[in-house]
């Protein structure tokens, strides 16, 4: 069965064109559920009964894919080019999963199809999700707290020659100095 959610199944019009759109597929209406905003509680409960999110695209769900893989769901995702549409294989490489995230959409499909014949691996993912999260780059507060510290300071670092810099021909050397090192 397909479940959709979001706030955008609030729409008729939308809903009315998504369920055409899946019969001239041939997709048997009565297995798609339009899924409504909810609790947040209620919203992480309902991913018991999903065994894999596909992504959307062209612009990929962001966090609503972290709290799928945090409730130990898989995701595909398809990547493409600009930023809306990398989200998914950023977070998916964060976790170890690169896999998950297509290139194209035949393989989008083929990795869909994958996880899905592959039933018996599911509830080990369910259980061991999490745990990759807060394994990965994605977690971590005084990490991610001390590279930007650092981050900072070398800016900081770098800048001083500007910041100092008494005239605007100085400050203009400077700043040239720091694009011709980059």
């Amino acid at each position: 069965d397909l479940v959709l959610m979001g706030e955008h199944i609030g729409n008729a019009p939308l809903r009315a064109e998504l369920h055409q759109a899946m019969v001239q597929a041939g997709v048997d209406p009565s297995r798609v559920t339009f899924q409504a905003q909810r609790p947040y509680a209620d919203y992480l409960a309902s991913y018991a009964a999903i065994d894999i999110v596909l992504d959307s695209f062209p612009a990929n769900g962001g966090l609503c894919l972290l709290d799928a893989l945090w409730m130990g769901v898989p995701v595909v995702s398809l990547a493409g080019q600009w930023m809306g549409e990398r989200q998914g294989l950023s977070i998916l490489t964060a976790i170890g999963h690169p896999e998950w995230a297509a290139s194209d959409e035949d393989s989008y499909i083929a990795t869909v199809c994958t996880l899905a014949h592959q039933p018996a691996v599911l509830p080990a993912l369910r259980k061991h999700l999490r745990d990759e999260i807060t394994a990965s780059p994605l977690v971590g507060a005084r990490r991610i707290a001390q590279a930007l510290e650092s981050a900072g300071l070398q800016l900081k670092r770098q800048a001083s020659d500007v910041t100092q810099a008494v005239s605007h021909k100085e400050r203009a050397r400077a700043v040239a100095r720091h694009q011709l090192a980059t």
